[in-house]
């Protein structure tokens, strides 16, 4: 089982994808790791997520708000904005979307 962050339930995994955007992720080294934008939606409700991957980077469980978004900082470091290699996984924090 992937873990989540805190309040983010697993069953989003099993809606249908209504939006993908692939992206790239820079790293401290000056290279770019590929990633995707990935957007979740069942009913009204929707989750957009970032994958690098296999591994899950940033979770938006409300993408429609400037509600902050949970990011695993074992695998992205915002502050640096470099994709890290993940070696202590589920470090979740929450920050405020880019924009």
């Amino acid at each position: 089982m992937r873990c989540l962050p805190p309040g983010v339930s697993a069953e989003f995994f099993a809606w249908p994808v209504h939006a993908f955007r692939p992206l790239r992720i820079p790293r401290a080294d000056g290279s770019s790791a590929n990633a995707a934008w990935v957007l979740y939606k069942s009913g009204e409700s929707e989750v957009a997520v970032v994958w690098r991957g296999t591994e899950l980077v940033a979770v938006d469980p409300s993408p429609r708000t400037r509600t902050p978004i949970w990011i695993d900082a074992s695998v992205l470091d915002r502050e640096e904005s470099s994709a890290r290699t993940s070696t202590a996984p589920c470090r979740w924090r929450r920050d405020l979307p880019v924009v």
